[in-house]
C-alpha cells in the first residue's frame, strides 16, 4: 500500500467521521468481530473504527476472524500491527470459542466472487451456511453479546423484474435453485434462515443487510464484475470490453458510505429488520463504460458483445427508502466520485 493511497483512505474517513462519532457514541470502549474481517468489508470497516479511535478516542477493540488472517499483515501492515486490532485466523466453520469480552458481530464472511461458485460450489455452500451456524451457535454463549449485523446480500431477491424498478425488502423473488451457480445466493438466503432461528429461539438480537454492489479501494481489480474489468481495461489504456450488448443496469456505492451505513444499523438498526445497502443512481454497462473512458486523457475504445450472453435485460437497483425513512441514512458519495476515487486508487496501485 502506498502512501498516496494511506491519504486516500485518510481523506474518505475524515470526511465521515466527525457524523459517525456524532452518532455512534454507544460503541465506544466495545469489542467488535468482524467475520470474513480480512476481506474487502472487514478492511475497510477497521480503517474506520481505527481511524476513530485515533480521533475520536472510541476506545474500540476490533477482532479480525478470517481463514487466512495472517495474510492481512502484508496487505495492510498498518492496520495488522495496531494494538487496537487482534487478528484470529480460523475457518468460521470451525469456530466452537470466541472472547468473551466481545460486544458486537459484524458477520461478513463468504465470497461473492461467482468463480468461487462455478468451480466449488459446496465450499462456498458450506462456508457460508455451516460458518453462520457455528457462530450463532458459539455467540449464543458469549455474555457480553450485544448485537449481530448479519451481512446477507441484494443477490438473495434473484432476477429483478422489468416492471419493478427497485428492489425493497418485501420482495419475495429469489435466485434459480436449478443450478449451481446459485450456490452464494441459496447459502445466503439460508443464513438468513439461521439468523431468524437464533434470534427466536435463543433471543440473540440480529439485523440482517443486504448489500448490492461496490467500487472503491481495498477491491481487486480482477475481479469477474463489469465495473471492475471496464476500469482495469482502462488503466491498461483499453479497450473497454463489454461481454453483452451493454443494456444490463446496475447501480454503485462507495465503500465509505458502506461503512457508514452498517455502523449505524449495528447500533441502530431494530432486532430482525433487514436493510438494503446500495445505491439507487443506476445506469446502464454501456453508458457507465462511457462514463469510466471519459476521465482518461487519451480516447479508449468501446467494445460490446464480446462474448454470447442471454439477451435478457437485468437490472439490480436496491430500494432504500427503509434505511432513508427508518434511521436517515443517506448516500453521500455520487456515482461519477466513486468512479473517479477508484480510478485515484488503482492507478497507484504497482501493476499499472
Amino acid at each position: 500500500m502506498t502512501d498516496k493511497q494511506k491519504r486516500i483512505i485518510l481523506r474518505d474517513c475524515e470526511e465521515i467521521g466527525s457524523d459517525l462519532s456524532l452518532s455512534l457514541k454507544s460503541l465506544m470502549n466495545q469489542t467488535i468481530l468482524i467475520t470474513g474481517g480480512t476481506g474487502f468489508f472487514g478492511t475497510w470497516f477497521t480503517e474506520i473504527v481505527t481511524f476513530l479511535n485515533d480521533n475520536y478516542s472510541y476506545n474500540i477493540k476490533l477482532y479480525l476472524l478470517s481463514k487466512l488472517a495472517y495474510n492481512f499483515k502484508s496487505k495492510a501492515p498498518h492496520l495488522a500491527s495496531r494494538a487496537d486490532v487482534t487478528l484470529i485466523s480460523n475457518d468460521i466453520s470451525n469456530i466452537y470459542e470466541l472472547p468473551e469480552d466481545i460486544n458486537y458481530i459484524i458477520h461478513a464472511a463468504g465470497s461473492p466472487d461467482n468463480r468461487l461458485n462455478a468451480t466449488d460450489p459446496l465450499r462456498v455452500t458450506r462456508t457460508i451456511v455451516n460458518g453462520t451456524a457455528a457462530l450463532l451457535e458459539t455467540a449464543s454463549r458469549l455474555p457480553n453479546l450485544i448485537k449481530i449485523v448479519n451481512v446477507s446480500s441484494g443477490l438473495i431477491y434473484g432476477a429483478q423484474p422489468c416492471e419493478l424498478p427497485k428492489i425493497n425488502e418485501d420482495y419475495l423473488g429469489g435466485p434459480n435453485t436449478n443450478t449451481a451457480m446459485s450456490a452464494y445466493s441459496e447459502g445466503k438466503r439460508m443464513a438468513e434462515v439461521i439468523c431468524s432461528i437464533y434470534r427466536t429461539q435463543h433471543r440473540l438480537d440480529i439485523v440482517t443487510v443486504r448489500p448490492f454492489a461496490f467500487i472503491g479501494p481495498y477491491q481487486s481489480l480482477d475481479r469477474p464484475w463489469a465495473i471492475n474489468n471496464f476500469i482495469s481495461d482502462a488503466l491498461n489504456g483499453g479497450p473497454i470490453k463489454i461481454m453483452g450488448d451493454g443494456l444490463t443496469v446496475r447501480s454503485y456505492m462507495y465503500p465509505s458510505d458502506m461503512v457508514y451505513w452498517i455502523l449505524n444499523i449495528l447500533v441502530k438498526g431494530q432486532s430482525g429488520s433487514v436493510y438494503n445497502i446500495g445505491s439507487t443512481e443506476e445506469i446502464k454497462l454501456i453508458n457507465l463504460a462511457e462514463k469510466i473512458a471519459s476521465f482518461f486523457p487519451e480516447k479508449i475504445e468501446i467494445q460490446s458483445n464480446i462474448a454470447p450472453v442471454s439477451n435478457k435485460i437485468s437490472r439490480l437497483v436496491p430500494d432504500i427508502s427503509n434505511v432513508e425513512n427508518n434511521l436517515g441514512l443517506k448516500q453521500k458519495i455520487r456515482l461519477e466520485d466513486a468512479i473517479l476515487r477508484s480510478i485515484e486508487w488503482f492507478r497507484d496501485e504497482k501493476q499499472f
